[in-house]
This record gives structure tokens, C-alpha cells and sequence, in this order.
């Protein structure tokens, strides 16, 4: 017979309110070359995503694991701008932690986690952060594709 599972309690400090639910990010992520070069809005970006996802909820919704849908109303509320969302989008997909389906004028897009991130190097990284200067528009980030 398996132990029962303490559940967590938050600390005051880690909470506004009695809330219950968190956002894992683990220690391997932050301490990895591809997230320390991410821009700050990037990392903001990637967290409001992840917040959206909740476990197997998620997965029996969209019948694949990792996959979210975000608007871009939830993204503005972390303090990004409409106008600059897509170009720290176009970074997190740069540096493979998500891949991105366009979803439409009225339907939100979806977003996939993804474990590419894991296999940059620091080398690597620097060069992928000055290359997502580059792409300000989705545009800009699909030609790099199909050039």
C-alpha cells in the first residue's frame, strides 16, 4: 500500500491569497544556457503559458501532451505589450521551448512545450539571442524557414 501524499501548504509570502494552484518550472530549466539568455519579456512570456497548462485537464482537452491555448489578453496581463508579444513568441520558439499554431482573428492560438531547450549550449545561445533581434514578426521568424 502506497503512502499517502502530504499536500503542499503555501507559505504566506507565496501566495495573495488562500490560491492553491502553482506553476512548476523546475531548477534544470533556470540554470539552463537557453533560458538565461531569454529577454526578461521572453521568460514572462513562457510563464503565463505555463500557468495555462494543467496536467492531464490539458492533455485529455487537446489529446496530446504539453499543449495550451493561451489569448493574447492572458499575455498582456503580465505586462507585455499586444504589439510585442510575437517577438518573444518567435524567442521561446527560437530556443525550442514551444512551438507555436497560429489560431485566428477570434480563436486563440495553441502552444506546445517542447524539450529542445535542453540540448543549447551557451555557445549556442548567445548566437540564437542576437539572431531573435531579428524577427519582430511572425513573418520575419517563418522566412528564416524556408530561405
Amino acid at each position: 500500500m502506497g503512502r499517502k501524499s502530504k499536500s503542499y501548504e503555501s507559505q504566506k509570502w507565496e501566495a495573495y491569497t488562500g490560491d492553491r494552484t502553482y506553476t512548476r518550472i523546475f531548477s534544470s530549466m533556470f540554470d539552463s544556457p537557453a533560458y538565461k539568455h531569454l529577454t526578461p519579456q521572453a521568460r514572462s512570456v513562457y510563464f503565463t503559458l505555463k500557468s495555462q497548462y494543467k496536467g492531464e485537464y490539458t492533455e485529455k482537452r487537446f489529446n496530446t501532451k504539453g499543449t495550451v491555448i493561451c489569448p493574447y489578453s492572458d499575455i498582456e496581463e503580465s505586462g507585455i505589450r499586444r504589439g510585442s508579444i510575437t517577438r518573444y513568441l518567435n524567442e521561446l520558439e527560437l530556443f525550442g521551448f514551444i512551438r507555436s499554431e497560429s489560431g485566428g482573428l477570434s480563436v486563440a492560438s495553441r502552444y506546445t512545450f517542447l524539450e529542445e531547450w535542453k540540448n543549447i549550449t551557451n555557445e549556442e545561445a548567445v548566437k540564437l539571442k542576437q539572431e531573435a533581434k531579428n524577427y519582430k514578426t511572425r513573418g520575419d521568424f517563418d522566412s528564416r524557414t524556408s530561405s
